[in-house]
């Protein structure tokens, strides 16, 4: 429909030739990251994400990529290519973790984690808001408790 409305008449190649891998493209596969960590990992690489398994390993990673591209760091960017904030708690806990971390690695101040924090849950919620209905909506209320609640991020 898109082809048709562009004009495109040319036949669809990615059906038939794969996309060429990419380094940070890597993290974005589902599965990837928990099978890496769990055939092999350093101690003190701890998983920031428990619902994607995705580890601090893969963050630095991602992380390095963008620094050298000379792109200013911030937890979307991270989160668009892994799947940081995209399990069943959307971010609940593993934005505070990233934060924290890029905190520790002085990507962000105090100041500026809140706001990275709070641009990252909006993003989060904005796919989430439409379809939330039934058991989906416990996850959201624990999250409003946490981040309002606990936080004051509604402030």
């Amino acid at each position: 429909l898109v082809c048709d409305r562009l004009g495109v008449s040319s036949p669809c190649l990615t059906r038939t030739d794969a996309l060429p891998a990419t380094v940070t493209g890597r993290w974005t596969e589902p599965g990837r990251t928990a099978k890496d960590w769990i055939r092999y990992h350093e101690p003190d690489d701890v998983l920031l994400c428990d619902c994607e398994m995705v580890p601090k390993s893969a963050v630095e990673s991602i992380s390095a990529e963008i620094q050298d591209r000379g792109v200013e760091l911030d937890l979307m960017q991270i989160g668009q290519r892994s799947r940081l904030g995209k399990g069943p708690c959307q971010g609940t806990f593993c934005a505070v973790r990233l934060a924290n971390l890029m905190k520790d690695f002085e990507h962000l101040d105090g100041e500026s984690c809140l706001r990275a924090i709070k641009a990252f849950q909006e993003e989060r919620w904005k796919g989430q808001q439409p379809i939330l209905w039934g058991k989906q909506v416990a996850p959201a209320e624990l999250k409003e408790a946490l981040y309002c609640g606990l936080l004051g991020m509604e402030l």
